[in-house]
């Protein structure tokens, strides 16, 4: 029996259809250009980008200490803002100093309550004082009379 279809090929290679080589080409360039684009680019990030984990800056170093210590309540600058002197930077917190101004007012008031109660014994002590003074004065008066009596006899 012969068959019915005349004109099929033998084999599978006859079937495949070979591409146009231009299309071939475009594909080839246009990852070629991919490819130094990626190129190009890791080359720039590389060149004008630093990358370090120990990076050292050269600037201006400006120490700002504040004339007392204290929990910072508000900053009144922000970033890289240029401030003239002078001007506030930052509030401290009032209720430390306000504790210690109490304290101080406290110890005040005791040290004034001492010196009102030494002031009071001022007159007793020296009422003490002088009659014990007195009293010494007599006893050397008393001894001196002795020892003249002494020499007398």
């Amino acid at each position: 029996m012969a068959d019915s279809t005349p004109n099929q090929p033998d084999t599978v290679e006859e079937i495949e259809i070979e591409q146009p080589k231009s299309r071939r080409k475009g594909i080839i360039v246009v990852v070629l250009l991919v490819v130094v684009l990626v190129a190009v680019g890791l080359w720039w990030r590389s060149t004008f980008t630093e990358d370090t984990d120990d990076a050292q800056v050269n600037g201006h170093l400006i120490q700002v200490s504040a004339r007392v210590g204290g929990q910072v309540s508000k900053v009144s600058v922000d970033e890289n803002q240029v401030v003239k002197a002078g001007d506030v930077i930052a509030e401290l917190d009032p209720r430390d100093y306000q504790v210690a101004v109490e304290n101080a007012e406290a110890a005040l008031a005791s040290a004034e309550a001492n010196a009102a109660a030494a002031n009071v014994n001022v007159p007793i002590t020296t009422a003490n004082t002088g009659s014990s003074l007195t009293s010494a004065g007599a006893d050397v008066s008393g001894t001196t009379a002795g020892l003249s009596r002494r020499k007398s006899s």
